[in-house]
């Protein structure tokens, strides 16, 4: 995620992969809104959600 961003890990409906690698966390909400999750931070976000 990028600094901006504070995520619960259980709002996370589905992580999605587009160009690159890039992922955005889809999340849990009406308007299923999409986080961006940095380059730097990819490595730690699949660590947290075991992917």
């Amino acid at each position: 995620m990028h600094r901006q961003y504070v995520v619960n890990l259980s709002r996370i409906r589905e992580v999605e992969r587009r160009f690159k690698g890039e992922l955005f966390l889809v999340m849990d909400d009406q308007a299923h809104t999409m986080v961006p999750v940095s380059r730097r931070n990819t490595p730690a976000v699949r660590r947290a959600l075991d992917i």
